[in-house]
């Protein structure tokens, strides 16, 4: 009976994982920081894993679904305690097996603030998912080139010159998976890890 509990368990958060991995994605800045491991194994093993502390709110940063215990490098760029970040990700919110809650950040991209200047000429985007399709949204008519490439390097989408508020990606060309979307104009590049799921 203790097996079939633990299974029900274990679909009850996939589920919720799941349904919250459709939310939009939401851009946090913070601080990265070394935080106490949520308790998610029976019996509750100590330590550490990195996050994102923002002032209101600590995240445990999650890369393609798993923690970060070790070096925490994305994209090639290692991060360490106290680096001043600007993270664009998917939040979920969760509850541990001793029904503490926690904010995980499924990140997307991830940026180091090296001065408080704002960005300028940046490329600002978020991305809906339906059931059907995904949407890419501009901030404003974006005039450039969209790419979507798979993780293994193969270009999945591409629309070049492109002159509109967003693009629509269907569910019959893209399958469910991580990509890499590429957007670039005249000014700037920005590129971004994408998790789809249909």
């Amino acid at each position: 009976m203790k097996s079939t509990n633990s299974f029900l368990l274990i679909c009850v958060f996939s589920l919720f994982s799941c349904i919250l991995s459709k939310a939009e994605p939401i851009v946090i800045r913070g601080k990265i920081i070394l935080m106490a491991s949520p308790c998610v194994t029976e019996p509750c093993l100590p330590g550490a894993v990195f996050g994102i502390e923002t002032g209101e709110t600590n995240y445990v940063i999650a890369v393609s679904s798993q923690w970060i215990v070790n070096d925490l490098i994305i994209d090639n760029t290692k991060y360490i305690v106290d680096d001043k970040v600007e993270v664009t990700g998917i939040v979920s919110v969760k509850q541990d097996l001793n029904s503490t809650i926690y904010n995980e950040i499924e990140v997307l991209s991830i940026e180091k603030i090296t001065s408080n200047i704002p960005k300028i000429n940046t490329i600002l985007f978020s991305i809906r998912q339906t059931a059907e399709d995904v949407v890419i949204s501009f901030e404003s008519a974006f005039c450039g080139n969209v790419k979507l490439y798979n993780l293994l390097g193969k270009v999945c989408f591409e629309q070049n010159s492109l002159n509109e508020s967003s693009v629509i990606l269907s569910k019959q060309s893209i399958p469910s998976g991580y990509y890499i979307l590429s957007l670039s104009d005249s000014k700037n590049k920005k590129t971004a890890r994408v998790k789809i799921i249909f």
